[in-house]
């Protein structure tokens, strides 16, 4: 039942963090990263935390390419 299913420990490992960064992550006003609870336990779905870090390179990628000279003519000025 818990295939697929990771401890915060198991993400933690995966995205090189410690376990509060983890927990800061479920808990981010923007784009949090997706849990579930089980009898109590929090859970990650694997599919759901590669989703979530590749959403997340996309933004930085997006927010590097944003530039202020790419603001400026991208609103006319």
């Amino acid at each position: 039942m818990n295939e697929g299913l990771l401890t915060t420990e198991e993400v933690a490992n995966i995205l090189g963090v410690d376990e509060r960064t983890v927990w800061v992550y479920r808990n981010l006003k923007e784009n949090p990263l997706p849990f579930v609870k089980l009898q109590g336990a929090i859970r990650f779905r694997e599919e759901s935390v590669r989703a979530w870090i590749e959403g997340r390179e996309k933004h930085a990628h997006n927010e590097r390419n944003q530039s202020p000279r790419h603001a400026k003519e991208s609103t006319g000025g």
